[in-house]
């Protein structure tokens, strides 16, 4: 391990070519000042990927609106005592309301 650390820890020789190019790319080194910019190909496993996912066969495109009409009696409808009491919060514990914590935690 103490080889491993002391070769890592050495800089890199100046004659290291690093080509970085990329993996899907048609790049060339260029020797020049300038380099022309990446030219992107598109593998076939690429182009199969960007291709729309099929219907299921028994997907009917020609389906009715899931949206359906509400009846006046439905309208009016009013809750009951016991609807009202389940739809209201549930109440903090009164030993957890004198816990100065974040958590709730004493």
């Amino acid at each position: 391990a103490v080889v491993t650390t002391q070769r890592k820890g050495k800089p890199k020789p100046a004659n290291i070519n690093e080509d970085k190019r990329s993996v899907y790319s048609e790049s060339k080194i260029v020797k020049s000042n300038h380099q022309a910019p990446t030219k992107f190909i598109l593998t076939d496993r690429l182009e199969q990927l960007c291709e729309p996912k099929p219907y299921h066969y028994d997907f009917a495109q020609d389906r009715p609106s899931p949206k359906w009409p509400v009846t006046p009696a439905a309208q009016k409808a009013a809750a009951s005592t016991v609807v009202e009491n389940l739809a209201k919060p549930k109440a903090i514990h009164r030993d957890e309301s004198r816990c100065e914590c974040s958590n709730g935690r004493t």
